[in-house]
């Protein structure tokens, strides 16, 4: 666990005092603080809530000496971030929570290159482990439409269990579940749900899965 004593070096005084003691975004539990590190960019919405219980989130940890890698937070609108037992976000990650999306976490440690965007619904267990370069998505963005302009690929929520293991380079898409336990192997693009306390991976060659696919640029609300 990271002691509050051990950052006051690397931590920026000034976003320390303006989001603990003076910002209405921030709702904590009595004893424990958001620690924004030097390199920590917070975009925050007048309405949105970072919500902090158990622990401390620490954002932008492990900067190397003398980088600028910014770790980014946005949140818009009416967006709810849930850190039910603290967090280490290192530096260069990005977390975005879209207009009334809803992330929850417990204790998750978050490495360098990795994002999520949840624009509806994200939940992450405790002891959640996000390696490097992962992606975690509850929606593609852009509509990708049938023959008669109906939306085929419509947000759903993920949900990942206690104790999970994201190694590095995985994309998990929306509607995935995760049970606890599971270990999820470099390069994976992840599906369909997974059973607790799984080992898996995903190899293949590329495929074509459809002919002459439209998309819109119009994004999915």
């Amino acid at each position: 666990m990271i002691r509050l004593i051990d950052v006051l070096s690397k931590i920026s005084i000034f976003k320390f005092i303006k989001y603990n003691f003076f910002c209405k975004n921030i709702i904590r539990e009595k004893g424990f603080y958001i620690i924004p590190y030097k390199n920590a960019i917070l975009d925050l919405s007048k309405e949105s809530k970072i919500k902090i219980k158990g622990k401390h989130l620490h954002i932008g940890i492990n900067r190397l000496k003398g980088s600028h890698i910014e770790t980014l937070i946005r949140m818009e609108g009416k967006s709810t971030w849930n850190v039910n037992n603290g967090a280490g976000i290192c530096y260069g990650t990005t977390i975005e929570v879209k207009n009334n999306g809803i992330l929850s976490m417990g204790y998750t440690f978050m490495n360098t290159g990795s994002v999520i965007v949840c624009s509806k619904k994200i939940d992450i267990g405790n002891e959640v482990w996000i390696g490097r370069n992962n992606i975690i998505y509850d929606n593609d963005h852009h509509r990708i439409l049938d023959n008669n302009n109906n939306i085929t690929n419509k947000i759903s929520p993920v949900k990942i269990g206690n104790k999970v293991w994201i190694t590095n380079h995985v994309f998990i898409t929306k509607g995935v579940q995760i049970g606890d336990g599971v270990i999820i192997s470099p390069y994976s693009l992840i599906r369909k749900n997974i059973e607790s306390e799984k080992l898996v991976g995903q190899f293949c060659d590329v495929r074509i899965f459809n002919e002459k696919v439209n998309w819109s640029s119009e994004l999915i609300k």
